[in-house]
């Protein structure tokens, strides 16, 4: 659906829910979600997340800290988080890497392991999750468990 045709879709559909018709969406992608009043998050058939955008987002485990690196590194910085015990949950947004970590002190850490391999860190600060960090954060613990 090209841009215009999805807002317009999704200003009707806000428009029938509030005179009170439930509507029942799926979507892959979680900027559409955020829309909804309540979501399932489905992994394999099951459901593994259900509620509020709000509240699941307050459910996610740990810290989310957003880290921009240097041009080319994004790469290296991801093997380099995936490897550092203080990270959790580590992946792309962009040009940008998403980690969780047990609280914003592990900020610190994540520099270090970083500058260890000589990436250059641009810019890492904590940050609210979204909806797809919250995704990526439930499947990660369904596919370790």
């Amino acid at each position: 659906m090209d841009p215009i045709a999805r807002r317009e879709f999704w200003e009707l559909i806000r428009g029938m829910a509030s005179e009170g018709t439930a509507i029942f969406v799926t979507t892959h992608y979680m900027d559409e979600a955020e829309h909804c009043h309540s979501l399932g998050f489905i992994y394999e058939g099951r459901l593994i997340a259900n509620g509020p955008p709000s509240t699941l987002k307050r459910g996610l485990d740990g810290s989310l800290v957003e880290v921009e690196v240097e041009s080319g590194a994004l790469l290296g910085a991801l093997e380099a988080l995936q490897a550092h015990p203080r990270s959790r949950e580590v992946a792309m947004f962009g040009a940008k890497l998403h980690v969780t970590l047990d609280s914003p002190e592990g900020i610190p850490g994540v520099q270090a392991a970083l500058a260890a391999r000589g990436i250059a860190v641009r810019r890492i600060e904590a940050i609210l999750p979204s909806l797809e960090d919250v995704f990526v954060s439930l499947v990660a613990r369904e596919v370790g468990a």
